[in-house]
């Protein structure tokens, strides 16, 4: 049972903002395509959710039924409905961010 997949504002900034603080780091293309493709892949095979990833376990987001899911040194937050078969990428963070100051500042109404 395939899901759509749907990316936040936030988790498409935290994306571009990821691939560019590679760049200015690493300063390799090709490193710096392999991490950001290795993200990307990873989020979608979560067009078929099996819930195997971590509730996040601070309120009000374990509430919401927000999951983690860690791909190398970064974590995906995202939202699954079931009923209407789409999994929302809420935001895409390095594991040494804030998590709850970053979620904070999600607009929950849109999911």
């Amino acid at each position: 049972m395939k899901f759509k997949t749907v990316y936040s504002d936030n988790a498409k900034q935290d994306l571009n903002d990821i691939h560019e603080h590679l760049i200015s780091v690493l300063h390799k293309s090709h490193d710096v395509a392999e991490i950001t493709t290795r993200l990307v892949f990873s989020i979608g095979l979560l067009e078929e959710p099996i819930v195997r990833h971590i509730l996040y376990p601070h309120e009000p987001w374990k509430l919401k039924k927000l999951y983690r899911m860690t791909v190398n040194n970064f974590f995906v937050f995202y939202l699954a409905n079931i009923s209407k078969r789409i999994i929302y990428i809420v935001r895409v963070m390095h594991s040494s961010c804030d998590f709850q100051k970053c979620l904070e500042s999600f607009e929950w109404e849109d999911m």
